[in-house]
């Protein structure tokens, strides 16, 4: 009979986990998610999936003086609103946000 008491036990534990874990993303989590969705950089913020005109951007030519070596082959190093990214010279989208560079 003892040995039926771990069994029970971890059946009990992982029906509550499970249903935990079912509440944990609410219906309004999802439409956050949803909304969420890439936009254009404003004035003053940089976001990874924002889309910016390269008129808005001062391509780094020479990544050696920002500590970094060449971009992935494709991607541009570009300094946006005070902030180093790696962008897309395609379409003007923002890979990743690598740190604030001041007075460029």
């Amino acid at each position: 009979m003892k040995a039926h008491k771990p069994v029970a036990l971890a059946a009990i534990l992982g029906v509550m986990i499970v249903s935990g874990l079912a509440t944990a993303q609410s219906p309004e989590d999802t439409e956050m998610a949803v909304l969420e969705q890439p936009g254009s950089a404003e004035a003053g913020e940089v976001a990874v999936g924002d889309v910016v005109s390269l008129e808005q951007a001062v391509i780094v030519e020479q990544p050696e003086d920002y500590g970094l070596a060449l971009a992935p082959e494709g991607d541009r190093y570009a300094i946006i609103n005070d902030m180093l990214v790696r962008i897309d010279p395609e379409n003007g989208k923002i890979l990743s946000i690598l740190r604030p560079v001041e007075g460029q």
